[in-house]
């Protein structure tokens, strides 16, 4: 994944907000082929495939400087695929499609010099 970071303040400033946004792929891999007892089978199945789909990444977050070298983060970042089609079928009578949104919150620890 590559990624673009954009900070509003200065290195040298104590709290520091940031915009971020990239790019990479993503592999979905199904573990099993669809059996007669899965759970939700009215709904979609499962296939035992792997399937590679590109990946979007956007959020932001702060850093914080709060002693000596050290430095607190917090950010939020939503990385998004496309549907994984090839390992996820939907069932008779309905239809899947669209995107995926993963929200991953991030709390971070970071020592720096």
């Amino acid at each position: 994944m590559v990624e673009l970071v954009y900070s509003l303040f200065g290195r040298h400033a104590s709290l520091r907000p940031y915009f971020a946004t990239g790019g990479g792929v993503r592999v979905y891999r199904g573990t099993q082929s669809p059996a007669a007892d899965e759970p939700l089978k009215d709904l979609a199945l499962l296939h035992h495939a792997t399937e590679a789909v590109a990946l979007v990444s956007y959020g932001g977050g702060v850093k914080r400087h709060f002693a000596g070298h050290w430095w607190v983060r917090i950010d939020l970042r939503d990385y998004v695929t496309p549907f994984p089609m090839q390992v996820i079928s939907a069932a008779p009578r309905f239809h899947l499609n669209g995107w995926l949104h993963d929200f991953v919150p991030t709390l971070g620890l970071t020592w720096a010099r």
